[in-house]
């Protein structure tokens, strides 16, 4: 009986180990909230660059777009379906604006600029002089 013991302690205590050393020296991947931000219902102002457009296989298939401002700070933004229209009209190389907590985002290209409403799902297009 004190064997058994003795091996269920030892593999006990190669488990914790196990778990500390991983949790020291792996960098495990962060909360996806606490990356990705909705844009039109964030408390920050985003303004920058499309720098990347995708398809996020890893979260539900949620459309994805990446900005970068201009102080590099990168701000991964993910759609639901119901922002398909945003995101279908923005483009990589354009740039996009939307203030906190604001229902609305601006995207910005050299021919136009076209304001999204995410709440009625309405663009209005302007076009560049």
């Amino acid at each position: 009986m004190n064997k058994i013991k003795k091996i269920v302690f030892l593999l006990l205590a190669i488990l914790v180990i196990t778990f500390v050393l991983i949790n020291i020296f792996v960098k495990l991947p962060t909360d996806y909230s606490s990356t990705h931000y909705a844009l039109g219902r964030t408390d920050i102002e985003i303004y920058g660059l499309v720098k990347d457009k995708y398809i996020d296989k890893n979260n539900h298939n949620n459309p994805t777009i990446i900005i970068e401002d201009k102080s590099n700070n990168t701000y991964k933004c993910y759609f639901q379906t119901n922002d398909l229209v945003f995101y279908n009209n923005v483009n990589i190389g354009d740039s996009v604006m939307s203030k906190p907590q604001s229902r609305e985002a601006v995207i910005i290209n050299l021919s136009s600029r076209t304001t999204f409403d995410f709440i009625n799902n309405i663009v209005k297009n302007t076009k560049n002089k």
